[in-house]
C-alpha cells in the first residue's frame, strides 16, 4: 500500500517539539526511528552528536554530525527491505514507475530546519538517486545532505556543499 510514511515520523517529531517548546523546554532530542530534532544544546552544553549508521553494517557509524536546533532524517534500503532472486528491494517506491527503488542509493541523510522537510527530502532524494538528488539538495537553501551509494569498489559517500559545517 501507499501511505504517508515519507513524512509521518518527521511530522510527529515536529509536533512533539512544538509541545516541548510550549512547555518551556529548551533542550531535548526527539527521535522517531532515525528522524529526529535536536532542540537547543546537548547535555554537556555543546551541539548534539548524531551518528550516521553504515547501511551495510548496523554496528558501525560512517559519520558523526553535530547539530543544534536542526532536524536530521535518514531514508535507506537497510531497515525495511526484501530480497527476491538475490536482489535487494527497498520499501521506498518510485512513484514514476510504481516499483521499489533498488540498490542506489543505500542511504540519504538530510539536515533541515524542521523534521517534516528533512523526512520528505530524504525520501524524495532517495527516489531521485545520487546525482539528481545531490543537485536538488545543493539548490535548496538551509538544506544539507549526505548520500551513501554502493559502487563496484564498495561504498561512496557524497555530501552537499555546506555539510562540513556540521562535522
Amino acid at each position: 500500500g501507499i501511505d504517508l510514511g515519507g513524512i509521518a515520523k518527521g511530522y510527529a517529531v515536529d509536533k512533539a517539539i512544538e509541545v516541548l517548546r510550549r512547555e518551556g523546554i529548551n533542550k531535548a532530542l526527539v527521535n522517531a526511528g532515525g528522524d529526529l530534532y535536536a532542540l537547543g544544546k546537548g547535555p554537556q552544553g555543546k551541539k548534539w552528536c548524531i551518528g550516521i549508521q553504515n547501511p551495510r553494517h548496523k554496528e558501525k557509524i560512517v559519520r558523526i554530525i553535530r547539530v543544534e536546533n536542526k532536524a536530521v532524517a535518514t531514508s535507506g534500503d537497510y531497515e525495511r527491505y526484501f530480497v527476491i532472486n538475490k536482489k535487494r528491494h527497498s520499501h521506498i517506491v518510485n512513484p514514476r514507475t510504481g516499483m521499489t527503488v533498488e540498490n542506489i542509493p543505500m542511504s540519504v541523510t538530510i539536515i533541515a530546519s524542521d523534521t517534516t522537510t528533512a523526512d520528505a527530502l530524504a525520501t524524495g532524494v532517495f527516489v531521485l538517486g545520487p546525482h539528481k538528488g545531490m543537485n536538488l539538495i545543493n539548490s535548496l537553501s538551509d538544506i544539507e545532505g549526505m548520500i551513501i551509494s554502493e559502487t563496484g569498489e564498495g561504498m561512496e559517500i557524497v555530501t552537499s556543499r555546506g555539510w562540513t559545517r556540521f562535522q
